[in-house]
């Protein structure tokens, strides 16, 4: 009686599997795996940074002309009228080494800036109008007589960055 009752639960069994898997079919879920390609197409152009330093000739300083003013000024566009089409951050770094017998002083706009380790602080230029910024650096060695001692070149140098953020 056992056995028929197995081989009785084994036909239920499968009859309802076999159900479950038709009611699966007709109510139009299925599983599977689909695979689709997009393809993406962009334009673009290159954004083209413009900043210019305009410089005066080079500044001899010895010991007869101690002292001596050199002007520059920093552009974001070029003499075609073009403007630079990023907005860009700067600081400029003078390149010097430590001589106590030079002072050196940097302006911007007729205010004096102060230095940190050489650097100014960061400065920005707009991209949607012209603009300049006119810098002056006032040198003065003092060692009298001794040429020697007066260091041979100062060097500016301007470091630039796009700025994504409006401030």
């Amino acid at each position: 009686m056992k056995k028929i009752n197995n081989k009785r639960n084994n036909k239920i069994s499968l009859i309802v599997i076999i159900c479950c898997i038709f009611i699966l079919f007709l109510s139009g879920y299925s599983i599977g795996k689909t695979i689709s390609k997009n393809n993406i197409e962009s334009t673009g152009e290159i954004a083209e940074p413009i900043l210019i330093l305009e410089k005066q000739q080079e500044l001899q300083i010895n010991n007869i002309e101690n002292q001596g003013i050199y002007e520059f000024t920093i552009k974001n566009y070029k003499n075609d009228g073009k403007i630079t089409d990023i907005r860009m951050q700067y600081e400029i770094e003078l390149l010097l080494e430590k001589n106590n017998n030079i002072d050196i002083k940097i302006f911007k706009d007729n205010k004096e800036i102060q230095l940190k380790n050489n650097k100014t602080e960061k400065y920005y230029l707009n991209n949607k109008q012209k603009q300049e910024e006119h810098y002056r650096l006032e040198i003065k060695c003092n060692v009298g007589n001794n040429v020697a001692e007066i260091y041979d070149n100062i060097q500016i140098k301007v470091h630039s960055e796009e700025v994504n953020q409006v401030i």
